[in-house]
């Protein structure tokens, strides 16, 4: 988990044509477990949802 947005779990390299600046984009670990990572999945496992109250008049 430590090398989560590393290049030492590779990478990708894109290049721009017209001004051949280029950009590396560390590939990620991909995990539940990891603290980066997991937010991915916490946004997945949650719903979107209405809370609606009803409430019936005394009389």
């Amino acid at each position: 988990m430590l090398l989560c947005h590393t290049c030492y779990l590779g990478f990708d390299q894109f290049e721009c044509s017209d001004c051949d600046n280029w950009n590396i984009i560390p590939h990620s670990y991909h995990s539940r477990f990891c603290n980066a990572c997991s937010i991915k999945y916490a946004s997945q496992a949650t719903y979107p949802h209405k809370h609606i109250v009803f409430t019936i008049p005394e009389t």
